[in-house]
């Protein structure tokens, strides 16, 4: 341990100074006391700091295992840290897990002792209230003489990133939710309810050689008036196409709450149909993600639709929007949910435009919303509202954009019944 052979002198020269003060008030004594402490004092800080330079960051190792990084609000996770220290020294000090003053702290972070090359296990707990990307650590160690007053502090070990979300479950569970094959508007793995048949049937031919077996139309062999005569069903297999989500919300956080889960749901629809998704979404530092597909993706725009809120501006929302859609291929969707500033919806408008996107504008009814909210009179308050939107529509405003308008709970159904719509009318390039 930092030796305290300075501070042992120092105390001893402190006791002697205050006793020739108050028994022996002799003033050669007193300035040789007086001498003797500050001398010792400096002796004490010089060996101190001297011996706390020989202490680094890499004398420690830190291990942190995380029971769930996504998890429901409230819902507490688990975080075990273990701090090893390789050092030679033996030194005195606390360590402390860094955790954000948002999360609720169950056990204890934090731990303070004498280290001689042995390690500290920490393990507690941590929930959310709000939804969010919470990330927990670098560790702080804090080296220090027994007397505290010489310290050395250090931050050592990576971070853990934590994802709350409330509608996580309901988002994971929307496989389950319509089991429609023709829901999709493409083609993906065959194995897959939602994705349909991997080919759309076009007609009827003759068989010619090289063609599967399994395509031959047997009721059409039967019906012919040729008994030699075969002929097989002719398919035009689908290409994937890419889908941007652009979360626009509402400053109501209830309002907003259930567009994110709208938005997951549908993500995590279009992901298992095997499509490549793009998010687009406003937060503190605005969220965009690139378009790709698989778990790994669905993980990535969970974490983005975890950080987003409602901003006023839509200045950078806008430069965002340009890097995802740079990324898109052509003849794809572009899902706009919510209720998207005149402006901000021209720059959409122009950029499908350009690039044969289809646009869609997913957006809740006011009558709804007031239901949600439980205001009183609902249908009466919000009347007015509606009768402007639809007004707006008839305005020819979204110059060719496809617009959903449903009630709260029935959003992503309606847009599944869209998107099938828009399929069998050939609505798609793809």
């Amino acid at each position: 341990m930092l030796t305290s052979k300075g501070f042992s002198l120092q105390s001893g020269s402190l006791i002697m100074l205050l006793t020739s003060s108050i028994m022996f008030p002799y003033p050669p004594l007193v300035l040789l006391f007086f001498f003797v402490f500050f001398t010792s004092s400096f002796h004490a800080i010089i060996t101190h700091r001297s011996y706390l330079s020989k202490i680094s960051p890499e004398d420690f190792t830190v291990n942190r295992i995380v029971s769930n990084v996504f998890s429901y609000l409230e819902k507490e996770i688990t975080v075990e840290t273990e701090v090893i220290y390789n050092g030679k020294l033996r030194i005195f000090c606390v360590v402390e897990d860094s955790i954000p003053t948002a999360l609720r702290i169950i056990g204890n972070s934090s731990w303070s002792g004498t280290l001689d090359a042995s390690s500290v296990k920490m393990a507690y707990s941590v929930a959310a209230s709000r939804r969010g990307v919470y990330h927990v650590g670098p560790v702080r160690v804090k080296v220090m003489d027994v007397h505290g007053l010489c310290y050395k502090e250090m931050a050592v070990g990576s971070t853990a990133e934590l994802v709350y979300m409330s509608v996580i479950g309901r988002i994971k569970e929307a496989s389950k939710a319509p089991r429609v094959p023709s829901l999709s508007f493409r083609a993906g793995s065959s194995s897959n309810p939602f994705t349909g048949l991997e080919e759309d049937f076009m007609d009827v031919r003759e068989y010619m050689p090289g063609d599967r077996m399994r395509h031959i139309d047997w009721k059409a062999v039967a019906k012919s008036s040729k008994n030699d005569q075969i002929y097989v069903r002719r398919f035009e297999r689908q290409e994937q196409a890419d889908v941007l989500f652009v979360l626009r919300g509402s400053p109501l956080e209830r309002v907003n709450e259930r567009l994110v889960e709208v938005t997951g749901r549908l993500s995590k629809f279009f992901i298992d149909a095997g499509d490549r998704v793009a998010l687009v979404a406003g937060a503190e530092n605005t969220v965009s993600i690139a378009p790709s597909g698989g778990k790994v993706q669905l993980r990535k725009i969970l974490r983005g639709l975890a950080q987003a809120s409602y901003v006023s501006e839509i200045d950078a929302l806008t430069r965002e929007l340009s890097k995802p859609l740079a990324k898109v291929r052509k003849a794809s969707m572009v899902i706009v949910i919510g209720w998207p500033e005149r402006e901000f919806l021209n720059h959409i408008v122009e950029t499908c435009q350009g690039k044969r996107h289809k646009g869609f504008i997913l957006t809740p009814t006011y009558s709804s919303i007031a239901e949600l909210l439980k205001m009183d009179d609902s249908e009466a308050l919000l009347e007015k509202a509606d009768a402007v939107w639809e007004k707006t529509l008839t305005e020819g405003m979204f110059k060719g954009m496809v617009v959903v308008r449903a009630a709260m709970g029935a959003l992503e159904q309606s847009m599944m019944e869209v998107v099938r719509f828009m399929r069998y009318r050939r609505g798609f390039a793809a």
